[in-house]
């Protein structure tokens, strides 16, 4: 870890718990334990009010999380700096929290797994460069706030705080490494790193909890079609239009098993028929999905199920597996794993898109799906 001195204090997360800090020598998400956040309340009354103000909607004290940021004379910060590398480490959790979903047999969710992006939503309050003061920060309202009157919720909606989420090491080590190149290295003008960063800001809205309207078929629907632009942006090829043929290569790993390898499905696009491996079929069935949701079309509970079968688990719980799949196709995941992890790290994902082919556990919570 680098020294405590010289880091800055941006945002509190307050809906995860953080034990060991996650980040590189430039940007952090720590606890308000690690060293660096101490040294910020030591010097800062408001940082130390935001930090220690949280509790439950029963008020029971808890520990937020915080994202920090290194003040180096060449570090030039912007916004989205800042929330690329807050999207990189939630869709890191996200992914591995519903690959760990389905590969379980009850169907149960473990303590250490989170599946909605709502847990990394940053609040909206903020340190005042006046030690006294917090500033809101809000489309809805902008002000400044006396610090020491700060109390703070997490989000009821989530119930209770998740601790330490697991999340995606060897995902998120390669995912660090563009994020360097963007605003680090600076290559703003590279358009494989743009297209990279959209669709994972596009990625985390897609993974929020579908609840604008109380979980209606309506607003999952619209997750689909969150998720069908995340997709699009990061197959983009920039000086043409892109569409569904555009993505599918994106999906055409080295699968391990035959299952996944095998082209035995079919596609229509624009009256031609196409051959697709599963992965790419059920993102057609995204798509499609997707075209019904947006065009006003009919939709029934069997239109967000794979192969319109609704005792298997909704696209919507394949759709951050998939997008891993692609995430894979566009990054150097595998040099951060050894050949064995390699092996072991594919089969994982391999085996939880499988379960697109069986019935979903009658364990499962009634939150998971429809």
């Amino acid at each position: 870890m680098s020294s405590p001195d010289n880091w800055e204090f941006v945002f509190i997360l307050p809906n995860i718990s953080i034990k060991d800090s996650v980040g590189n020598d430039n940007i952090a998400i720590c606890s308000p334990n690690d060293p660096r956040v101490k040294k910020l309340i030591q010097l800062h009354s408001n940082i130390r009010y935001l930090v220690t103000g949280f509790t439950d909607q029963l008020n029971r004290k808890v520990t937020p999380s915080v994202l920090i940021r290194r003040n180096k004379p060449h570090n030039k910060y912007t916004l989205d700096s800042l929330i690329d590398f807050r999207n990189i480490h939630a869709i890191c959790c996200l992914i591995s929290g519903w690959q760990s979903l389905l590969n379980r047999d009850d169907g149960q969710i473990m303590p250490s797994n989170v599946l909605y992006s709502d847990y990394f939503d940053i609040y909206p309050i903020v340190p005042s460069s006046m030690d006294d003061y917090v500033v809101i920060i809000s489309p809805a309202a902008r002000g400044l706030d006396t610090a020491s009157e700060f109390t703070g919720q997490i989000s009821p909606s989530i119930v209770s705080q998740v601790y330490n989420p697991h999340y995606d090491d060897a995902l998120f080590k390669a995912l660090s490494k563009e994020w360097m190149k963007r605003h680090i290295f600076r290559r703003y003008s590279d358009w494989k790193l743009t297209s990279l960063f959209r669709s994972l800001q596009v990625a985390y809205q897609a993974l929020s909890m579908a609840d604008s309207n109380f979980s209606t078929i309506y607003d999952y629907g619209t997750n689909l079609s969150l998720w069908v632009s995340a997709f699009e942006i990061l197959a983009h090829p920039r000086n043409e239009s892109v569409n569904l043929l555009s993505v599918l290569p994106l999906l055409d790993n080295s699968f391990l098993s035959k299952e996944l390898t095998k082209k035995i499905y079919t596609m229509y696009f624009r009256k031609k028929i196409y051959r697709v491996n599963l992965v790419q079929k059920l993102y057609c069935q995204i798509y499609d999905a997707r075209n019904s949701y947006i065009h006003g079309n009919p939709v029934k509970t069997k239109d967000i199920t794979p192969w319109g079968k609704i005792n298997r688990h909704p696209l919507y719980v394949f759709a951050p597996l998939i997008f891993k799949v692609a995430l894979i196709s566009r990054t150097d995941i595998s040099c951060y794993l050894e050949d064995n992890d390699i092996v072991f790290n594919q089969l994982l994902i391999e085996r939880a898109l499988l379960r697109s082919k069986s019935k979903k556990p009658k364990s499962i919570r009634p939150a998971i799906g429809i």
